[in-house]
């Protein structure tokens, strides 16, 4: 089981994701914009992000960059949602997941990120 935080803004998003990944047994934390979930993220390391994009305010680029320029949480691994492929040659991010994406999709990348940093994933 891994502790996964996940960013959106987009409620009904947000919830597909939870809900799919605590299916797999994985403890989820949820945020709606960047400076709550690093916040959040501050407070209880994850073992994984999983983030949208184009949220108000904060973009997901701008919270995984806020993020790796943080010593205490610049190593966490990241899936980045995204509806485009302009972004696609920034390294910043460990994953990218066009959406829309199915739950199975979703799984995939969460599972094989899990197995590279050693976190057991969940069935």
């Amino acid at each position: 089981m891994a502790f996964i935080m996940v960013v959106d803004d987009d409620a009904d998003v947000r919830d597909l994701i939870e809900t799919t990944l605590r299916m797999d047994g994985h403890e989820v934390n949820c945020a709606s914009g960047g400076s709550q979930a690093l916040t959040a993220m501050r407070e209880q390391q994850p073992d994984l992000l999983v983030t949208d994009q184009m949220m108000p305010g904060m973009t997901g680029l701008e919270l995984v960059r806020a993020m790796r320029e943080d010593h205490a949480i610049g190593d966490v691994p990241i899936i980045l949602l995204t509806g485009t492929e302009k972004h696609r040659d920034l390294y910043v991010v460990d994953r990218w997941l066009e959406k829309p994406f199915s739950p199975a999709r979703l799984r995939s990348h969460v599972q094989a990120l899990l197995r590279r940093t050693g976190v057991e994933p969940s069935a």
